[in-house]
Formats: structure tokens, sequence, C-alpha cells
């Protein structure tokens, strides 16, 4: 008599988690996202998560297929040994098959995340203060006087050069040039711009381009070997190490760290006209 076989039915999986062999060709995960709104990018979002789950209830119904009790009866036939060699194929096969579609997902479920974050973030970020230049880490950066213009609230090109001629402003001359004048970038940073590069220019007694960028850049003794820069800023475009004088300025508020450097401006100037 023939030995009849029992077998317990696999479960019914998507066709993307069957063996390559048995599986129609799948549409590639790789396709890029084409809409963007948060909206979109939301529910694209909760269809990988309910796949993910799916997938998960798949390696459980998958491994559940093989019958341990069916394997212990037939022990020790080889019919047994053939069945126990192939179930275990199967199962090898289901599961690497389940894992790379585990992978897959997760992948395209952290980039997707991170897409919504970056859209969320541009769409949430608070507007930009009339001074639209935030302080950046090189005081040697310089601006054209049409960017300038557009850095202090699009203010024209003959707007910036009637500025720099009532000494609201200055423009410097990099050596070896003989046009091409430049705008330090610093005086559209948000906390120099405006007033107190006004008070401090004035302080200074109007000087000259060279002059002027001398003193913002230079460390002064009397602000604790700070910049006038990093003084007005209240903090380091690049960080160093600070003698506690300069602490402790850095800690005071706008207007307090303004009148340390108009004290340091003021005795600059009296120093030059001895």
């Amino acid at each position: 008599m023939t030995a009849t076989t029992h077998r317990r039915a696999s479960p019914r999986l998507p066709s993307a988690l069957l063996p390559a062999d048995a599986a129609e060709e799948r549409p590639s995960k790789s396709a890029p996202v084409t809409r963007t709104s948060p909206f979109e990018l939301v529910r694209q979002l909760q269809a990988l998560e309910a796949e993910r789950a799916s997938l998960e209830k798949a390696v459980i119904d998958g491994l559940a297929a093989v019958d341990p009790q069916f394997l212990a009866k037939v022990e020790g036939q080889a019919i047994g040994a053939e069945l126990a060699a192939e179930q275990a194929r199967y199962r090898a096969q289901l599961t690497a098959d389940l894992i790379r579609g585990l992978v897959d997902v997760a992948v395209e479920a952290g980039l997707l995340r991170l897409k919504l974050e970056q859209t969320a973030q541009s769409v949430t970020a608070p507007p930009k203060e009339p001074y639209l230049v935030e302080a950046d880490t090189d005081s040697r950066a310089a601006l054209s006087a049409s960017d300038l213009g557009r850095a202090l609230g699009g203010l024209s090109d003959e707007t910036v050069r009637q500025r720099e001629r009532a000494g609201e402003l200055f423009s410097i001359l990099r050596p070896g040039r003989k046009r091409g004048r430049e705008y330090p970038a610093f005086q559209a940073w948000t906390g120099i711009a405006g007033e107190p590069l006004n008070r401090v220019l004035a302080a200074l007694g109007r000087p000259n381009g060279p002059s002027a960028y001398l003193f913002f850049t230079s460390p002064i003794d009397l602000l604790g070997g700070l910049t006038p820069i990093e003084a007005l800023l209240g903090r380091l475009p690049l960080a160093r190490d600070l003698e506690p004088e300069a602490a402790d300025l850095l800690g005071r508020t706008a207007e307090e760290r303004l009148s340390s450097v108009l004290r340091a401006a003021e005795a600059e100037a009296a120093t030059g006209a001895a």
C-alpha cells in the first residue's frame, strides 16, 4: 500500500515573498516618490507600516507551516528524511525572502520618515528677521554691493553706496587689486547690522574701510581678547579657549556687550588721534 503523506497547507503569502521561481515580477520598490506633500508622505509611510506588519505575520505563518508532529511520526523512514530536508529548504528560503522584504521595507520607511521630517521643517520654519544673513564662521567673507543690499533687506546698490559715503557701512579692496571693492559680510549679520554697526563706526570716528575692518576682526584687550565681532554676537563663530573676562562678557546682555565694544572703539580712536 502506498504510504499517504500528510502535509500542512502553507500559508498564502504575497507574491513578493514567494521564492524567485514562483513569484511574479515585482515592481521595483526603489521608484522615487513623486508626490512630496506632508499628507502624501504620511499616507505612504502608513502603507509601508502596514506592509511590514503583513510581512511579520507571514514570517510567523510560514514557519508554522512546518509540522513538527508529522516529522516525528515519519522519523526513521526514508520518506521522512526526504520530507524533513524539503521542509528545511522551504523554511530557509522562506525566511531569507521574508528577511529581505523586511529590510527593504525598513529602509524605505526610514527614508520616507526623513523626507517627511524635512518637509515638516520647511513648512514650519519661522520667518527670518529683516537682516537675513545669520552669523557665519568666516569674518573674512565679503559681498558685492548688490549682495549686501539684498542681505540688508533689499537695499539697492546706490543706497548701499550712499550709506558707505555716510560712514554707516565700509568696503575694502583686496591686496593687489585696483578695482572691485567688497563689503565685509559681517556688516549684515544679525547682532551687528544696523544700529550696533553704525554706533561703533561713529565711536571709531568714521574710519576708512581697512581701519574699520582691522578693528572688527582683531582681538582687543579691553574685550578680554575677544574680537568686536565676537563681543557683539555674544558667541564665538569658531570655538576656542577663552579668558574668564571674555567668557563673562559673552554672558552679558546685547546692550552691555555693545557698550564694551563702544568703549574699545573710543579707546582705539583716541590712540589713533594721539
